[in-house]
């Protein structure tokens, strides 16, 4: 009988999602390549994000949601243990429940990995449900050492595969031509995140006054900064390196948290990758990627941020330089070319094809 090469993949969300995007569907061509026959089943699929984005108020979201969870458990009841090798699953089977989806999976007979690249234990939905899963896992799968220290705790099969990025999207960065007649800042990200700019945005001012500044926003949402010309760019998968190419320099400021130190640095990878020199706090996975001086800047304080973004501003030299080596960091240590196919030899291992 051949061995079975069927692997599903239950992930938070589409495309739209970032952690699905970047923990998952970027990487289904290597796993394919690998022999492995993916199914890939979104909780939230592209309606979900459209309906937030548009402000839909959570009570009119109600009908969609529960067709979502009607959707998912149709699925795990319609398993059988020969259907699948092994499901990879996205943080949970199903959100806001306390475990019903695992359970249906192990009563089943499907083993299952777990992967997530946040915090999740510090949500009010996770908590013990998240030790049950770590304990019940054929394997874990995490975003940075912060979440490993976390997982090892309750389980020993746990690894951890950073966030990375395909450096055939980013290469051609290097030919784009930046503005001459301004110092163009960006940060990409989610609305939710804007409350983290707070760090900055007095740096941000002060130096607009001195200076012809820009602070380009790429993003789902508007934002505002008085006193600093903001150029707000929709987001969007296709045009997202072109807009990060643009720009001279990104920003990520972070405060000192549990929650923020189990984040994976995606927009700082996103930066480096494109060959912009970054300035972040030294926070979690930040202080792995970024060698002060090196290959990007560190900063804590108001006055340790606008010095940083003065001398990116000031010294083309240095700041071209440090954007060099920041995308060889990438290249070499954060690629979907150097993981992707190391990602599908561990799922090739999981699911014992290879035995």
């Amino acid at each position: 009988m051949a061995a079975n090469n069927r692997l599903l993949i239950l992930t938070k969300g589409s495309r739209i999602n970032p952690a699905s995007r970047y923990r998952f569907y970027q990487f289904l061509p290597y796993l394919e390549e690998a022999g492995i026959q993916c199914q890939v089943e979104p909780f939230f699929d592209d309606e979900y994000y459209q309906l937030k984005h548009a402000g839909i108020a959570p009570t009119r979201m109600l009908p969609y949601i529960a067709g979502r969870y009607a959707r998912r458990l149709k699925l795990l009841a319609g398993l059988k243990k020969h259907h699948f090798a092994l499901a990879a699953v996205e943080n949970q089977v199903m959100p806001y429940e306390p475990g019903l989806g695992e359970a249906i999976l192990a009563a089943r007979g499907v083993p299952f990995t777990l992967e997530f690249d946040d915090a999740i234990y510090l949500t009010r939905f996770h908590g013990s449900k998240l030790t049950r899963t770590l304990k019940a896992a054929t394997h874990v799968i995490v975003g940075n050492q912060h979440l490993y220290d976390y997982a090892i705790g309750h389980t020993r099969k746990v690894e951890v595969v950073p966030t990375v990025v395909d450096m055939a999207r980013y290469r051609a960065a290097a030919a784009v031509r930046k503005p001459k007649n301004r110092f163009v800042v960006s940060w990409i990200g989610l609305p939710v995140n804007f409350p983290y700019l707070a760090t900055v945005e007095p740096a941000l001012a002060r130096l607009a006054h001195e200076f012809p500044l820009e602070f380009r926003v790429i993003s789902a949402g508007s934002y505002n900064l008085p006193g600093v010309p903001v150029h707000f760019v929709p987001w969007s998968e296709e045009g997202e390196v072109m807009a990060l190419a643009e720009s001279h320099a990104g920003i990520m400021p972070l405060p000192d948290q549990e929650w923020e130190r189990g984040k994976c640095g995606l927009k700082l990878i996103q930066y480096m990758a494109t060959g912009l020199a970054a300035v972040c706090s030294p926070v979690g996975v930040n202080r792995d990627l970024v060698s002060h001086g090196r290959n990007g800047m560190l900063a804590t304080t108001t006055a340790q941020w606008e010095q940083c973004l003065r001398t990116l501003c000031f010294d083309a030299a240095a700041r071209d330089a440090m954007g060099e080596q920041a995308r060889q960091t990438i290249e070499e240590r954060y690629s979907l070319q150097s993981w992707g196919p190391r990602l599908a030899l561990r799922y090739r291992e999981l699911m014992g094809l290879d035995r």
